[in-house]
């Protein structure tokens, strides 16, 4: 059973929305006046004054958001709003639909570099899953959190540890709670951040309070109380003030408990909620009640069953009926007694609230005794004893999960460590096995070009002597042809060395990239650069490799069907760390039947070396589109469009040469990429070009035999199916067209976590829904799209 909540819960969300400051109907005239390019920022406004308070006006303004056209191409305002709305249906316990638009916000994040809000998407996922008790989810998504978080930003690295704490506070891990409540208060009694350090006493009080240390506990609840005083916090000081009180009375000191409970009455009248109002008079008559006092313990009790009733707080009304029908019974007023248990066991049995409902079934049972009801008061006792058993049950299942998902967790960080330490010094193996290569290679060629050197120059000085002794009358014409074999020679040099700087240049990007890779990213990142990187050295080889087998005739193929689509989000996928490095929009929009009969590994490089010269010279914030279309029965046509400067018209006429590269101010670079792609597309049977404008980018495409697609439900099929939508069923369904539209027809798995939403509540109709998820698990996307479009008519 979960016991607390995050810290979150109280400093952040409440703590950063002024809920009073906001004047909405001002903002509403400003919405109404906004041009579209100020219009985000007033719903923001807007969104930010009804957080927490008036849920349904919030949901208005953040859909609004929601609806804006392009949203998507917004990626920081789109996840704030999906953020917001999942963390208000968190709030208003929604938990599921609360996930929903969280896990949708997650999927967003490699279209954002803000790392703020990435930690604020983790932060919200962690805050829902200890609302559900899924406690190790929620710890393993506030470290998620702590990696986004920058070590300068010790507040919120503090705030993460109380949270941490609070999830182990909830699973009894008491080691742990108290080890990360430490660390935060520590780091907050140097800030001396007053804010976070409250709630830091206040949890530590707890921890000791439920490891039956009263007294450490009634210090911290002391400092606690003392803080809220003097920050005029008289709002957390009845909350207080009430533990306290809880404290005392479970250490035994009724009188101490009674003059705390008296503060607290005071000061709740004027500060606190009615919940906690109804808390206090409660425990006050229980004070009465331990000394026997039954009398003045069912004033307090009725005081505080009235205060529960008049703000409907219905945990409240149910606890104070049975201590009312407690009082009452042990004054004789059975008959009283047995019509407020009896109401006290209905409203706890629907709220589910097995040890009071456990409690008042024992009040009851001793109340039919006395009324001499015999049968009734044996029944009542069979079923506190079975209660009472289910709840022991309860208690070990929970003690066994708790003990799970710390032995998880802990076994998780020392994976972690075990990770980190191996990739540790896998990466200084790799860089010292590197440099060692590096040297020696250079070494090598170095050494290969002086022998060579010598022994040409050895053989034509020998001949040169030779040629004098024998034939001086010769030595003019020897001269001559000596002076023409250096020539030759100091061509054939400078040649080699401008391959070798060739060969350099291509190599030395990915393996500085390699060797210098920051210590500061995550681990995903470094796994990304690592792969991108050694696929492009792989690329290299492979193209000097393959164009040299082009020439002896040994390329051989091998054709076979093949998904374009499939291929693209591979290689683009590769390519990531730098996608986000240069924030390129890259638009794959080669469809899931886009087939073509070729050899998979040779397609795949083809499509590979020209996606990384687009890639290349692809300006920051720039854009590449990749398409599809079929030109004939027999071929497909694959286009790779970017915005770069493009290329001079005089230079496309030799671009698919060796040892040729153009649009580019680079001198040295092996230009084997392209020749590669002529080579392994003419063996196809297909044909490659370039169309560039020097203001507008670069068009490369080539064309390769194609396999025509066959869509799984026949068209007649389609066209006979007659389905339609009432306009109350499309309006809501609009909500969830940008998901809907957004889907790959073979992404099952997302179309799995929208159609559950959708089948869970009942949308659109059954006909409709059934239509929906055959079109996807029969991978027709023609037939999806009609039904897709449905919604829009």
């Amino acid at each position: 059973m979960k016991k607390y909540n995050v810290i979150i819960l109280i400093i952040l969300l409440f703590g950063q929305v002024n809920l009073f400051a906001k004047n909405t109907d001002s903002l509403k005239v400003v919405l109404k006046n906004a041009k579209p390019n100020e219009e985000v920022e007033v719903l923001k406004e807007l969104i930010s004054a009804y957080n927490f308070k008036k849920v349904d006006s919030a949901f208005l303004y953040i859909n609004k958001i929601l609806e804006r056209k392009n949203i998507k191409k917004d990626p920081n305002n789109y996840i704030y709003a999906l953020n917001t709305k999942g963390i208000n249906l968190w709030g208003i316990s929604k938990f599921d639909s609360a996930l929903y638009y969280l896990d949708i916000a997650e999927t967003q994040i490699p279209n954002i570099t803000d790392s703020s809000l990435i930690a604020r998407v983790y932060q919200y996922k962690a805050i829902v899953y200890n609302g559900l008790s899924e406690y190790a989810l929620a710890l393993e998504y506030f470290k998620y959190e702590n990696n986004y978080i920058s070590e300068n930003d010790l507040s919120s690295k503090i705030r993460i540890w109380q949270n941490i704490g609070t999830v182990y506070l909830n699973i009894n891990s008491w080691d742990n709670a108290t080890k990360y409540i430490f660390m935060a208060n520590k780091s907050l009694e140097e800030l001396q951040d007053s804010s976070l350090l409250i709630m830091s006493y206040y949890l530590l009080a707890s921890i000791h309070f439920e490891t039956q240390s009263y007294a450490e506990s009634k210090i911290y609840y002391d400092k606690s109380i003392e803080m809220s005083d003097r920050l005029n916090e008289l709002g957390k000081k009845t909350s207080f003030l009430n533990a306290l009180g809880m404290l005392y009375k479970t250490w035994g000191k009724l009188d101490s408990a009674l003059i705390i409970y008296e503060q607290a009455i005071v000061l709740s009248e004027k500060y606190g909620n009615p919940e906690t109002i109804a808390s206090i008079l409660g425990n006050i008559g229980n004070i009465y009640q331990n000394k026997d006092d039954f009398k003045t313990a069912l004033s307090y009790h009725k005081a505080s069953l009235d205060t529960a009733k008049k703000y409907n707080v219905k945990k409240s009304i149910a606890i104070q009926q049975a201590n009312t029908g407690y009082d009452l019974y042990k004054l004789g007023l059975f008959n009283e007694a047995k019509l407020l248990l009896e109401e006290a066991y209905k409203l706890c049995t629907e709220l589910k609230m097995l040890t009071i409902t456990q409690e008042i079934l024992g009040y009851l049972s001793e109340v039919y005794f006395a009324t001499g009801d015999l049968h009734k008061a044996y029944l009542t006792e069979q079923e506190y004893n079975n209660l009472t058993d289910s709840i022991n049950n309860e208690t070990k299942i929970n003690e066994i999960e708790n003990l799970k998902i710390l032995h998880k967790t802990e076994k998780k960080e020392h994976e972690n460590q075990t990770l980190k330490q191996e990739a540790l010094s896998k990466e200084l193996s790799i860089k010292i096995k590197n440099i060692v290569i590096i040297t020696v290679s250079l070494l090598a060629i170095l050494a290969l070009i002086l022998f060579f050197i010598i022994l040409i120059n050895r053989k034509k000085l020998s001949l040169r002597n030779a040629e004098i002794l024998n034939q001086k009358e010769e030595i003019e014409m020897q001269s001559e042809e000596l002076k023409n074999s250096l020539e030759q020679i100091t061509e054939l040099s400078d040649f080699k060395d401008e391959i070798t700087q060739m060969l350099v240049h291509d190599l030395k990007n990915p393996l500085n990239v390699l060797l210098n890779i920051p210590e500061s990213i995550s681990l995903q990142e470094k796994e990304e650069i690592r792969k991108s990187s050694e696929y492009q050295i792989f690329n290299l080889v492979m193209n000097i490799l393959d164009v040299k087998k082009y020439e002896e005739a040994e390329l051989i193929t091998y054709p076979k069907k093949i998904s374009i689509s499939k291929i693209c989000k591979k290689i683009i996928s590769l390519q990531n760390y730098t996608i986000k490095q240069k924030i390129i929009t890259v638009v794959n929009q080669t469809a899931y039947e886009n087939f073509v009969k070729a050899d998979e590994d040779l397609t795949e490089r083809i499509l590979s070396n020209l996606f990384l010269n687009a890639l290349k010279y692809t300006p920051n914030n720039g854009q590449i589109n990749i398409s599809c279309e079929k030109i004939n029965n027999s071929f497909t046509k694959i286009k790779i469009t970017d915005n770069g400067k493009g290329i001079e018209e005089k230079e496309l006429s030799n671009i698919f040469e060796k040892y040729q590269q153009t649009g580019t101010k680079i001198k040295y670079s092996t230009g084997l990429g392209l020749t590669f792609c002529k080579i392994a597309v003419e063996k196809h049977g297909g044909k490659i070009g370039i169309e560039s404008d020097k203001e507008k980018g670069t068009t490369v495409w080539f064309t390769l035999p194609g396999i025509s697609s066959e869509s799984k439900i026949p068209k007649e099929i389609i066209e006979n199916i007659k389905i339609e939508l009432l306009p109350k069923e499309k309006k809501i369904l609009l909500e969830f067209l940008p998901q809907l539209e957004k889907i790959d027809i073979s992404e099952i798995t997302t179309f799995r976590k929208i159609f559950k939403i959708i089948e869970a509540e009942n949308l659109g109709n059954k006909e409709w829904r059934e239509a929906l998820k055959n079109s996807v698990y029969a991978c027709n996307d023609e037939y999806y799209s009609n039904l897709i479009n449905l919604i829009k008519k």
